[in-house]
């Protein structure tokens, strides 16, 4: 059997220690088609081509590797 980290009397105390906050009310959360078109627009219409995080990922997948253009972006992503 593996060993313990740490004794398991003080189990829990971070939790018990926490402040309890009451949850607040949100607006509701479109649902279905409503959704779907929320998503789209977040994703393909109002992104903008200044080589933002999900752009550079989605042109690299590690089975096609680096090759010319994408090449570039990815370098310009680590920099």
């Amino acid at each position: 059997m593996g060993k313990v980290h740490g004794s398991l009397a003080r189990a829990g105390k971070v939790k018990s220690q926490t402040p309890k906050v009451e949850k607040q009310e949100k607006k509701k959360t479109p649902k279905g088609r409503a959704k779907k078109r929320i998503t789209y627009t977040r994703r393909f219409v109002n992104v903008t081509m200044t080589g933002g995080k999900r752009k550079v990922w989605r042109l690299w997948t590690p089975q096609q590797g680096l090759r010319g253009e994408n090449e570039m972006l990815m370098l310009d992503f680590y920099r």
